[in-house]
């Protein structure tokens, strides 16, 4: 029998978890799974060397896909971070920050519900659009009933001054 994905994953995490921590010239990170991932199923060394290149200076664009429960946390001190696509189930994370949000110009938000898990939480996201950089923002709904999950989001661009766009 052929191994799973989810047993292919553990086997090159370690590796994968010390190259990540080492890229400092990287300006785009992709995580995306082809079937549906929880984070918190992967390795912590994982999850932290991979959290700390979101905080890297060059780190201008990052993609999440099909990674549930993925920590929307993580991107604090992210403040160069310009684009941001995410895709999948998110949760705002255990921190609560004050500390310098990303100043993002292109935001991507695709709900995908995770069985058994709530809806994504995507209040962290609005107090990111009150920077006034947000010139692109696009929003994918699945069902009827995500629309009250994006509402915040898009009265917060809406109530923005600056070239925001929803």
């Amino acid at each position: 029998m052929p191994p799973s994905l989810q047993d292919i994953v553990f086997d090159v995490l370690p590796a994968i978890s010390c190259i990540l921590a080492i890229l400092f010239k990287v300006q785009s990170i992709e995580l995306r799974a082809e079937g549906k991932l929880f984070w918190n199923t992967l390795s912590s060394k994982f999850c932290t060397a991979f959290q700390t290149c979101l905080r890297f200076r060059p780190i201008k664009e990052v993609v999440i896909s099909n990674i549930n429960v993925f920590p929307l946390d993580s991107f604090d001190d992210s403040k160069h971070l310009k684009k941001l696509l995410l895709s999948g189930q998110f949760t705002s994370g255990e921190r609560v920050s004050t500390l310098s949000y990303p100043c993002l110009s292109s935001l991507r938000v695709e709900t995908q519900p995770a069985e058994g898990q709530p809806a994504s939480d995507l209040t962290k996201l609005v107090s990111w659009t009150k920077t006034n950089t947000l010139h692109t923002l696009t929003l994918r709904m699945h069902q009827r009933m995500d629309l009250p999950n994006f509402m915040p989001l898009i009265k917060a661009c809406s109530n923005n001054t600056g070239q925001s766009r929803a």
